[in-house]
């Protein structure tokens, strides 16, 4: 009901997404959760030290809030961290963007995007911290470039849209855990 009583409205849940495409992305968030899940259960019955909850928590130290509004302009302006989006920005889908998730400051993308990352200022005017993400941030990333329409976008979509691996699992599992609790 989530997605499909918002169908109408393009600008509802990701822009751009088709209906189809809405409702996998959903479903892989589900997945995500119930992924981690298994891991917060265990930090019910044995949590982790007030200490590693600390640092855990430690929004700035871990860069999850330069993820995240990276994330955010990424959904906006696919392609921006392609490495040629000032050159093709509108070549670009404007549909979708990769999605991967890894955390960790040595899971991909790499430790000196990492590092980039962690000293970018998002702060100025959107059109100048665009330009700035598209010369200072490159990871290679254009995008969600097919639709969900057939069987060969479904191929697509399954390869682009990646669950964590068990560590990451974790790791977002003890940040909930510590975000919530501690």
């Amino acid at each position: 009901d989530m997605v499909l009583r918002k169908m109408d409205d393009a600008h509802y849940s990701i822009t751009n997404f088709s209906v189809l495409e809405k409702l996998s992305h959903v479903y892989h968030m589900a997945e995500l959760w119930q992924h981690a899940s298994v891991h917060y259960s265990s930090f019910l019955l044995n949590p982790p030290s007030r200490e590693m909850c600390t640092c855990v928590s430690d929004l700035h130290l871990n860069t999850i809030t330069q993820e995240l509004e990276l994330l955010a302009l990424k959904i906006k302006y696919p392609g921006i961290t392609s490495g040629d989006y000032l050159e093709n920005k509108g070549n670009f889908n404007d549909y979708g963007y990769g999605i991967h998730y890894s955390y960790g400051k040595t899971a991909d993308p790499s430790p000196e995007f990492q590092a980039a990352l962690a000293g970018f200022d998002f702060s100025g005017p959107e059109d100048e911290v665009v330009r700035r993400i598209a010369e200072e941030l490159v990871d290679g990333d254009r995008g969600m470039e097919k639709n969900l329409v057939n069987e060969e976008g479904w191929e697509y979509w399954k390869g682009k849209v990646q669950s964590m691996d068990e560590e990451g699992n974790y790791e977002f599992a003890m940040f909930m855990y510590c975000k919530l609790n501690a």
